[in-house]
This record gives C-alpha cells, sequence and structure tokens, in this order.
C-alpha cells in the first residue's frame, strides 16, 4: 500500500491534539472519544494565521458565534424543559458541569 504522508500528518495531528485536550483537562484517556471530537470541532472553528477563513465558515458561510471553551472547563449550564420545572423555585438557576464539547443544529 502507498503512504500518503499528507494524510498521515493530519492524523498525527489529530492525535497529538486529543492527548493535549486529555493532559490539561486533567480526564483520564477513556475520555479520548469526547476529547478528540471537541479537538476537531474547535480547529475547525479556529483562525488560520495566515488570514483564511476556518473550515467552519466556508461550510457555512458565516463564522462561529458561539462560546469557544477548553475541553473539560468547569462551568455552568442552565438547565432546560422537565429539568427545569422539577427545580425548586429557590434552588440556583445554573448548575455545575465540565464543558466536553459542543452539540450542533446545523
Amino acid at each position: 500500500p502507498q503512504a500518503n504522508g499528507a494524510i498521515e500528518a493530519r492524523v498525527r495531528l489529530m492525535k497529538y491534539g486529543t492527548k493535549s485536550n486529555i493532559l490539561q483537562s486533567g480526564f483520564g484517556p477513556k475520555w479520548y472519544p469526547e476529547a478528540r471530537a471537541h479537538w476537531v470541532f474547535s480547529h475547525n472553528i479556529l483562525r488560520i494565521r495566515d488570514g483564511r477563513k476556518p473550515p467552519y465558515e466556508l461550510r457555512f458561510s458565516e463564522p462561529f458565534t458561539g462560546i469557544e471553551l477548553p475541553f473539560g472547563a468547569y462551568c455552568f449550564f442552565k438547565p432546560g424543559g422537565m429539568e427545569q420545572k422539577q427545580m425548586h423555585p429557590y434552588e440556583e438557576n445554573a448548575k455545575p458541569a465540565y464543558f466536553m464539547g459542543y452539540s450542533l443544529k446545523h
């Protein structure tokens, strides 16, 4: 089989990015699927140094407008739906969580 240097370099970059996410988050390697998905998406929304548009913007014709958070960041979220209805009226509105990645509705 022929070697494809460009593809191999991208796979290597993805592996290093995934390892970096796991290391900086303090999570163990069992979280690699989430760490990899987060890294791939982050790689696609961040501006490229040479001024080219990132892949996300090229695909959707608009820049990513969401919040950019590192994998495993401690954050708060506001529950919705049934979970929100079941909350006590004097309970905190925001719940603590760890950011594991993005959910898109494109």
